[in-house]
């Protein structure tokens, strides 16, 4: 994980906030529920008085969006993600999807029979 953030430290102005990328990455990486920042403070055992610091890596200048997606296609590439398929670029995921309650649920991928 350490050299694949690396991968991403050239796309930010400020070393500060790359390292504030590094905590919101393997923060909402480890995160067991989805509350944003609040779930990525809870799981790091952050002091809550410094929720305000991840939240301003969010709204920072130090960085732009379209620098990290092209840091991540540079990524997913030489990772082996993504292949080619008809002349369209395709990544590669592994279909997994929440288990659901119920015979027939719309988006359920495989029907397991009950016995």
């Amino acid at each position: 994980m350490n050299e694949a953030l690396l991968g991403f430290r050239d796309r930010f102005s400020r070393e500060s906030t790359f390292g504030w990328f590094v905590v919101a990455v393997v923060g909402l990486t480890l995160r067991g529920d989805h509350l944003g920042v609040t779930s990525v403070v809870r799981e790091l055992c952050m002091d809550p008085g410094n929720y305000e610091n991840p939240l301003h890596f969010f709204r920072s200048s130090a960085w732009k969006l379209a620098g990290l997606q092209r840091a991540w296609e540079r990524f997913a590439a030489r990772s082996g993600l993504v292949y080619e398929a008809y002349g369209k670029a395709v990544l590669v995921g592994d279909g997994v999807q929440e288990s659901k309650e119920g015979v027939e649920n719309a988006g359920c991928k495989k029907a397991f029979q009950r016995i």
